[in-house]
């Protein structure tokens, strides 16, 4: 690949630090990094349409680059972990795999146990979830507790009554999208295609069109 500008973990450090000290490109980078998360999920898209497994979607594994005109994107890097699915199902079966802190609780559980795990596209939704959450909170892992026994990250993955944590105002959007792809049950996790068309990723443009379109709906009424 083209060598990498930085990745999503790097970057979301330094939008991070430019907050805290009241830089005025705080916005503008802040902004930026709504663009990566949905670079990453069209990567994501391709992978799945190509019947392939990430199997390790995290910062650090989602690239930042700037292209010829100087816009910045971001891609899926490290495949080390990839696998192709069967073409007779529409999983692989494989031992659990990739980095513990954003790995989905079934993947997890295998893990764990050394058990043979039946992987499908669900895992890496859950690990994109915790991953675009991660991102926008500017660097708060979803499953982060304070607690007098240090972080427990993989234990409250793993506990089915530990709710992810929220996003507050403006990101209402952003939330609902990734507290869906954070299920814990891999069956009502959305697919990759519907994470791409949810209305987080609207453009202003398509958010007013939207409204139009409804408006004009109660209008012939």
């Amino acid at each position: 690949m083209e060598l990498a500008l930085c990745d999503l973990g790097s970057r979301v450090k330094h939008v991070k630090q430019l907050r805290d000290n009241n830089d005025d490109q705080f916005m503008s980078e802040q902004n930026k990094l709504a663009n990566f998360i949905y670079g990453a999920s069209k990567g994501l898209h391709w992978f799945h349409k190509s019947r392939i497994l990430q199997r390790d979607v995290k910062p650090g594994n989602i690239l930042i680059f700037k292209t010829g005109s100087g816009q910045e994107i971001a891609k899926l890097g490290d495949f080390g972990m990839s696998r192709k699915l069967s073409e007779a199902s529409t999983g692989t079966n494989s031992a659990g795999r990739g980095t513990s802190d954003w790995m989905a609780p079934e993947a997890l559980h295998a893990m764990n146990f050394g058990e043979t795990f039946y992987s499908t596209r669900c895992i890496d939704i859950f690990s994109l979830g915790v991953t675009s959450h991660y991102a926008l909170s500017l660097g708060t892992h979803p499953f982060e507790y304070k607690s007098q026994f240090g972080r427990l990250i993989m234990m409250n993955i793993l506990q089915d009554s530990v709710p992810a944590s929220k996003l507050d105002h403006p990101h209402y959007k952003a939330d609902h999208l990734f507290q869906w792809m954070m299920n814990k049950e891999p069956s009502k996790r959305p697919k990759i295609i519907e994470v791409l068309h949810h209305p987080f990723f609207r453009s202003s443009k398509q958010k007013r069109e939207f409204l139009v379109d409804l408006a004009r709906c109660f209008d012939s009424k």
